[in-house]
């Protein structure tokens, strides 16, 4: 598949006007150095804000795990041997989990989403 020549001079003119208004020139001058109308700029700026602010809302990896996704999760008391998660406190079997410190077990969802501070608290306890 051939690459797309105006789309990518396209692209680098809409970068070259975002570098200019950030180094303090008007709309106006920034129009007049690239050759190309107000309307395109601003429209420019408003594609690089929404690119933007798509970059700053990807998804936790826990947000991809459910709570709800085994049969053994619903009917807990027909497990024969496991455990409860340290963190969120739901019971699993010990294949499910992963084992911290110290006979300490986490379910793999909470294991995804640790913090640091999440870490330190466990290994302690």
């Amino acid at each position: 598949m051939k690459d797309n020549f105006g789309h990518r001079e396209k692209l680098k003119r809409a970068e070259h006007a975002c570098t200019l208004l950030k180094n303090g020139k008007t709309l106006h001058e920034t129009a007049i150095l690239l050759g190309i109308a107000e309307e395109t700029v601003k429209r420019y700026l408003e594609e690089a804000q929404h690119k933007e602010s798509k970059k700053n809302k990807e998804p936790l990896l826990t947000g991809f795990a459910s709570k709800t996704t085994t049969l053994d999760t619903l009917f807990a008391s027909s497990l024969k041997e496991g455990f409860t998660c340290a963190r969120c406190k739901r019971y699993a079997k010990r294949e499910a989990g992963i084992l911290w410190e110290s006979n300490v077990f986490l379910c793999r969802v909470c294991y995804m989403g640790l913090t640091n501070e999440d870490m330190a608290r466990f290994r302690g306890a």
